[in-house]
């Protein structure tokens, strides 16, 4: 799968997970992981999801 297709499925993915309105930490580590090993840029992750970005960096264990 190209480089721009799994950003875009991951972007999609958190969408999906802003959008659940009670998600648990599991669901939230694993989407956000997901996303990073995908390539999508911590900072986009933190704007898709909503969390703040020392939470994302945090979940990733970067």
């Amino acid at each position: 799968m190209q480089t721009q297709q799994r950003i875009y499925i991951a972007e999609n993915y958190l969408r999906i997970l802003r959008a659940d309105p009670n998600p648990t930490l599991a669901t939230e580590i694993y989407y956000v992981t997901l996303a990073a090993r995908y390539g999508v840029p911590l900072e986009r992750i933190a704007e898709l999801t909503g969390l703040p970005l020392n939470r994302v960096s945090i979940l990733i264990g970067d």
